[in-house]
This record gives C-alpha cells, sequence and structure tokens, in this order.
C-alpha cells in the first residue's frame, strides 16, 4: 500500500474525486495528503479531507502566493491548521524561478508560517527552485526551532525534489525527509536519478505525485493524479535495487512518521 504524500486535488481534473480514489486503490494508493497552494484551496482541501477518510490535508501558502500572505489569511491557515485531519503547515518556499511574489514577500510569508509550524509541532512541507541558499538558511533556522521544541518529530520534507546532491544532504542534515516526484522518471533527470540512487536513504524518502501536474513516463501528456504514485514508486524501486513491495512499506511509513497519520 502507497501514500502518495503531495497532490492538489481541489485542481480541475477529468475525472471526479471519487474516481480519482477509486483508481488510486486500485494502484494500491490508499491514501492521498491534499496539498493547499492558494488562498482558495485552504478550505477546498480542508473539504476534501472531511469528505473523504483517506485523505488528509496541509494548511499554507505557495511561494507564488505570497503577495496574498495577509494577516486575514495566516489567521485562516492557524485556524484550519487545528484541524485533526490537517498533517503539516505548507506548501511554503522559496521561487526564484518564476518569481510571481517578490523576494521580500516571500521570506515574510516563508518566516511566518514556518515559526507557526515549530510553535504547533506539525511539519512543513516545503517548495523550493532556484533558491537553495536562502532556503538552507530558512531550513536551518526552523529545523533548529523545530527540533528544540518537539525533538521526537522530524521538521518537515522537501517536496518534489529537483535539487543538487548537496541540497538533498544538506536537508537530510537538518532532519528534513526528501520527496521524489514523476520526474524521475523523465529522460533529462538522469542527475535527480542519482540523488535517489546514492544520496536519500530509503529511510528519508517520500515519493509524490504532486497531481495534477508532472505525470511520470509513460503518462506526459496528461494530468496526473494519484494513481500514479505507483510509477514514481516503482522507479525508485528499480534505482535502489528494491522490491516495489519494499518501497511501498518503508516510503508508507516514512509517511506515517513524518505526517502522525493514523
Amino acid at each position: 500500500m502507497l501514500i502518495d504524500s503531495h497532490a492538489h486535488l481541489d485542481y480541475d481534473y477529468d475525472e471526479s474525486t471519487e474516481q480519482l480514489l477509486a483508481n488510486a486503490a486500485s494502484a494500491g494508493v490508499t491514501r492521498v495528503i491534499a496539498i493547499a497552494a492558494a488562498a482558495d484551496s485552504l478550505e477546498r482541501v480542508r473539504e476534501l479531507a472531511e469528505k473523504f477518510p483517506q485523505v488528509f490535508f496541509t494548511s499554507g501558502i505557495h511561494p507564488h502566493d505570497s503577495k496574498d500572505f495577509t494577516p486575514e489569511i495566516f489567521a485562516r491557515i492557524q485556524a484550519l491548521a487545528q484541524h485533526p485531519k490537517c498533517v503539516a503547515i505548507g506548501e511554503l518556499g522559496l521561487d526564484y524561478f518564476y518569481e510571481h511574489s517578490t523576494h521580500a514577500l516571500q521570506f515574510a510569508a516563508i518566516e511566518s508560517q514556518m515559526q507557526f509550524s515549530a510553535e504547533l509541532g506539525k511539519p512543513i512541507v516545503v517548495h523550493t527552485r532556484e533558491a537553495d541558499a536562502d532556503t538552507l538558511r530558512f531550513l536551518e533556522t526552523h529545523s533548529t526551532e523545530f527540533r528544540k521544541r518537539h525533538p521526537a518529530r522530524a521538521p518537515g520534507v522537501i517536496h518534489c525534489f529537483t535539487g543538487t546532491a548537496a541540497l538533498a544532504q544538506a536537508s537530510l542534515d537538518l532532519g528534513y525527509y526528501v520527496s521524489f516526484s514523476g520526474i524521475i522518471t523523465f529522460k533529462t533527470a538522469e542527475s535527480l536519478r542519482a540523488v535517489v540512487r546514492d544520496v536519500v536513504p530509503m529511510e528519508r524518502l517520500l515519493v509524490e505525485t504532486d497531481s495534477p501536474f508532472l505525470a511520470p513516463v509513460p503518462h506526459r501528456g496528461k494530468k496526473n493524479q494519484p494513481a500514479h504514485t505507483r510509477v514514481v514508486a516503482e522507479k525508485v524501486a528499480e534505482l535502489k535495487g528494491l522490491s516495489l513491495e519494499e518501497v511501498a512499506r518503508i516510503t508508507r511509513q516514512n509517511t506515517e512518521t513524518l505526517f502522525a497519520l493514523p
């Protein structure tokens, strides 16, 4: 049994949520973490988690939407984070590739959300793109504070990892998990496959789809969905020289541990 540790279930799909979850179950994906991103997704992911027992959710604002990070939005994030099915804060982070929000606005949003995570004791889900140095600076501060307050918990996960071996190792050293998506199946992703194979140990590795984005080979060009977590896990199994069953068992356990899933 697999867990899709990161999917945007409230986005537009060609199938209903019921059908997406049925497809996932048929592929052995029994639980899904529905990730909040923009402000208008905050309540939607909560509603999905309340409707479907196999769905859990996060509360936070994506770096692209840091320009919308107002006191009112932060209050909503904080209120939703108290929900028993809210398992993490995020997706938060830094993105210097698109820069839909200025660096200053991104800094303000990530700092507030990370501090709240440390106070609350729920881990963070981190997005980072072309911002390694600044991301690590924030991760170090968050990890120190979080682990001081909650020594039995990991501080979070770097989701949809696409960075360097150095970034992966630094994140691991700070106590974070590292999650891989369908990108590891792309022809151009050999350096990323090397990170999976040689850097991130199985006990710190998660699998995800980032649906509806980044559909893995052989589903490129179509909308991604949680069922394709299996394809990601199959590639991890190939790279690690393990069975799919072993990868499913370990990544499921990792996800349950990180997010304190029942």
